[in-house]
């Protein structure tokens, strides 16, 4: 029974959740600003006014032409500096042009008087100041294109002087607003195409075009290496606190962990189960994963880790297992045998959300060929140094947390918390709590963030093949999220909408900006979304589920929906029973057979309506020990992977006697989502009671987080989405096999009449 159970485990990622649960932009261009000459500051003690003069008329600010304006100092090396145009309607003494030479155009001088006062002497000079015209500035841009780039460009709607609209032949590599996405070492350099639509106060409109030649990066290598405190807020896993080093490479951007450091930290240690059970044991080391389950071993630069499960020879009906996953460090390649792999890290959960359910059988049918990442696409590079084996610290996190547990970096220290605790406000409080606070987000990290979204949506969001996105690079625009200020955070955010997937929500800003918390915007939500919410609580006063069951109130719905509370109903003499509850908790099995007790009491009840019409969803397991009550035969759970290809079932049976003394009815709406899409599933494959109502709203796939390297959180579909047992998704919803209107919802004799009728021709039937 161990070796089916942790199978079954790895299968079905244990009984977890499938929960149903800006700043102005800045300006993206600023021009090349002139330095002082010499860069480093002298003791301004040793200078004498005339020092300092001298050093002035020989600095940028004098012997460069001024470009958009003239930045001069009122301060050099400890002296004071003013300045006064001889012509304020060409550049004023600020240094603010107010008009300069246009095309095929001169440059044009201004004279300046500059005075320097220091320690009590004045020095007086005259200088030309030298306007810059269209050409000379234009000829500035043109030289960005000439040389390989390896930097940001200052790009925009305002490029120095000029208006400018700027089109990227690859703009995920180099962004209308000059962002560079570097290829690895590894690759060749990229040639851009950059073509701009340029005019300048009224002048005639030009357009250009550049072949930008983008020069691949350096090989990463690291330069300092900090020890952050880890904290640890799971319940469900909790984690020994300590201190964990965090290496940062050269180009600064994402952070780095030891590969063995990262899967120490979240390790149970040993981990000992009940012979008898299959269950863990009660007194067990504190942990998020089983490293003892995973065989590793080092070869040079090269990881593998292997997870096999021997049969068990008394056990006719378990089978052999092995999956692995191959990590090398020195040519950046990562391929997995299957994406099940990942499972087998996690540890169970404090809590049995699958009380009373025990694995009857478990199917799988593993993928075709070995799934690689492609890291180097990504621009995610794996490195090896000083016998460490190092990767992008949000890497290591995605791959090998658990999936069901995470850890947050903010910059300062790492926290480790409960998919279940995302929500908590005092633990979001914590984990943003930083001295990045509030700061400008660095360009390299800006970037890195960009390729690890994409990578974690293209190869762990479940529903990209069901939305056609090839890749996340077509539907993420750089130059978008590469802004600065909670601007970031936005276009995450707007990536959730345009999905249009309940089951993928912005949870949260990250640490940069933890202020941001965008509002509930209706004309952003796409079909999927109005839908639900129409149903929920509508926008035109129609019919719907908060203004059915709770008269419009607020606070008696979330009393409701917050505490999962259960009630029960009864029409036709108490012939018909009716159960409502909103979601599926720990809680809810218990309170579910309190009724039926109270049920039983009565003696009159024939007929049991299960109403999940205003069901959110919850725990998977829950809504199984539900399902336990009606039926007696094995629960079958399936499942896909859209990503690698790979389909499983797994069957549960349970302690629980089914009540089949009773005609069993499930009640759903567009509201029923998550896990109560998935009971209505099992009873429409299973035939252990009869749909009515409306079509459910859907919701296939169990969720993950999602946490970008700037510190934002998202959660999102994952690759795990059930299906019905045909190994189909009902991502999209299913109908009732009896359809009754919404708006006789709470209408005893509608609800009465359709019963019999269904009585009626199960009679017929028989």
């Amino acid at each position: 029974m161990k070796k089916l159970l942790i199978f079954a485990l790895l299968l079905m990622g244990a009984f977890s959740l499938a929960a149903c649960g800006r700043d102005e932009e800045p300006d993206p261009s600023p021009s090349p600003s002139p330095s002082p000459s010499p860069t480093e500051s002298p003791d301004p003690t040793e200078y004498t006014a005339e020092d300092i003069m001298a050093m002035l008329l020989a600095s940028d600010y004098v012997t460069q032409p001024v470009m958009d304006h003239g930045n001069f100092p009122r301060e050099f090396y400890g002296a004071s500096v003013s300045w006064q145009s001889s012509d304020t309607s060409i550049i004023r003494h600020s240094g603010d042009v107010r008009s300069r030479p246009g095309y095929d155009e001169d440059a044009w001088t201004v004279d300046f008087d500059v005075t320097v006062e220091h320690d009590g002497d004045t020095v007086e000079e005259t200088v030309a100041i030298t306007i810059a015209s269209l050409d000379m500035i234009w000829d500035v841009i043109e030289a960005w294109f000439d040389e390989p780039i390896t930097d940001n460009l200052p790009l925009g709607t305002n490029t120095i002087v000029f208006s400018t609209s700027w089109e990227s032949s690859e703009p995920h590599i180099l962004s209308p607003t000059g962002y560079v996405n570097r290829p690895l070492h590894f690759e060749e350099d990229v040639t851009v195409t950059m073509t701009v639509t340029v005019n300048y106060s009224g002048e005639e409109e030009r357009e250009y075009e550049f072949d930008a030649v983008i020069v691949k990066r350096d090989a990463a290598s690291i330069v300092q290496t900090v020890s952050l405190p880890f904290i640890s807020h799971g319940y469900e896993w909790p984690v020994a606190e300590r201190d964990v080093d965090i290496h940062y490479t050269h180009e600064g951007g994402m952070p780095y962990v030891d590969l063995m450091t990262f899967l120490e930290l979240l390790d149970a240690g040993d981990y000992y189960w009940d012979e008898e059970t299959g269950d863990p044991e009660e007194e067990m080391s504190e942990g998020a994963i089983i490293l003892e389950n995973i065989d590793i071993t080092i070869d040079g630069y090269v990881v593998l880790l292997e997870y096999h499960s021997i049969p068990d020879e008394d056990d006719e009906d378990d089978e052999e297992f092995y999956a692995f996953m191959e990590i090398d460090f020195e040519n950046n390649t990562a391929i997995v045998s299957e994406l099940l792999f990942f499972n087998a890290f996690r540890a169970p959960t404090k809590t049995d959300f699958g009380e009373g359910l025990e694995v009857y059988d478990s199917i799988y049918e593993g993928p075709e060929e070995v799934y690689d990442f492609n890291l180097t696409h990504y621009r995610i590079e794996l490195l090896a140094q000083d016998d460490m084996l190092l990767m992008p610290f949000h890497l290591a996190n995605m791959w090998f947390s658990g999936s069901m547990y995470d850890v947050y970096y903010n910059g300062d220290s790492l926290h480790g918390f409960d998919t279940y605790q995302r929500g908590d406000a005092d633990i979001r409080a914590e984990m943003r709590e930083s001295s990045r606070n509030n700061t400008a987000i660095p360009d390299q990290l800006l970037i890195d963030s960009y390729n690890m979204t994409v990578f974690s949506f293209d190869h762990f969001y479940g529903l990209r093949e069901e939305y056609e996105i090839d890749t996340f690079y077509d539907m993420i625009e750089f130059h978008r999220f590469t802004r600065q200020g909670s601007s970031h955070y936005e276009t995450l955010y707007h990536l959730v909408f345009d999905l249009d997937d309940l089951h993928t929500s912005f949870s949260m800003s990250g640490y940069y900006h933890p202020s941001y918390s965008p509002g509930l915007v209706l004309n952003l939500f796409g079909p999927r979304y109005m839908n639900y919410y129409d149903a929920m609580q509508g926008v035109d006063g129609g019919a719907n589920v908060l203004q059915l069951y709770w008269g419009g109130n607020f606070d008696n719905f979330a009393d409701d929906v917050n505490n999962n509370n259960i009630s029960v109903m009864y029409y036709d003499n108490e012939r018909i029973a009716r159960i409502r509850f909103y979601g599926f908790d720990a809680d809810t099995p218990d309170a579910f057979a309190e009724i039926l007790d109270a049920i039983d009491e009565k003696g009159t009840v024939e007929d049991i309506i299960v109403d999940i019409s205003a069901n959110f969803g919850g725990i998977v397991g829950t809504m199984w020990q539900i399902i336990a009550y009606m039926t007696n035969d094995p629960i079958g759970a399936y499942n896909i992977n859209p990503a690698d290809g790979s389909r499983s079932a797994t069957y549960y049976i349970s302690e629980t006697e089914a009540r089949t003394d009773f005609n069993w009815y499930i009640m759903t709406s567009r509201v029923s989502y998550s896990a109560a899409n998935m009971m209505a599933t099992h009873a429409k494959d299973m035939g252990f009671a009869t749909l009515i109502g409306q079509p459910t709203q859907g919701g296939a796939a169990s969720i993950r987080v999602n946490i970008n390297p700037t510190g934002a959180m998202m959660i999102m579909s994952s690759n795990r989405v059930s299906a019905n047992s045909d190994y189909e998704s009902t991502e999209f919803g299913i109908d009732p096999d009896y359809f009754l209107p919404f708006h006789q919802f709470n209408s005893g004799t509608a609800i009465t009449n359709l019963i019999n009728s269904i009585r009626d021709d199960m009679a017929d039937e028989d």
